[in-house]
């Protein structure tokens, strides 16, 4: 247990070291809420895509979140398991959670995505429902590296 507290110590003070304490929140703040700024973050600081990503999310004054796939399964049906999901405090304090099952088949659009082998794009649109049992309109941006497939949402009208 102890073990466990200094780990989790240390990765958040990796993370500070990493992004320069506020200064990445800072930059994000002034990019247009997308995936693609994460992702140029990333290169600037020279971090992962998933630590920007999962940063750019969590610290977000405005409503958005993440979700991150394992590489899909093709048999015997085409789906992906839900590696990760973290969203913003804004998102969480406006709609709740957002429900996803463990495991995401063709009914949403980018497991299609995932299907067609699209890499990138930040023009998807999809319906989902929170434990507020709110449906909204989502916008989602899409991204697959072949290790990780990251979907990016907001709720359509959110902007930086």
């Amino acid at each position: 247990m102890v073990l466990l507290i200094f780990e989790r110590e240390a990765s958040h003070f990796a993370s500070a070291v990493l992004f320069q304490l506020d200064r990445f929140n800072a930059l994000a703040e002034k990019m247009p809420l997308k995936l693609s700024s994460a992702m140029k973050l990333a290169r600037s600081f020279g971090a992962s895509n998933q630590a920007a990503i999962r940063r750019y999310v969590e610290h977000s004054r405005k409503r958005c979140a993440c979700l991150v796939l394992e590489p899909p399964a093709t048999q015997p049906v085409f789906c992906a398991n839900v590696r990760n999901y973290f969203q913003s405090p804004a998102l969480q304090a406006d709609v709740g959670n957002l429900i996803w099952p463990q495991t995401l088949g063709l009914e949403f659009p980018f497991i299609l995505d995932l299907k067609l082998r699209r890499r990138f794009h930040e023009n998807g649109l999809i319906h989902l429902s929170s434990t507020a049992l709110v449906p909204l309109p989502f916008d989602y941006h899409f991204f697959n590296n072949t290790y990780n497939t990251f979907v990016f949402l907001k709720p359509q009208g959110e902007e930086n």
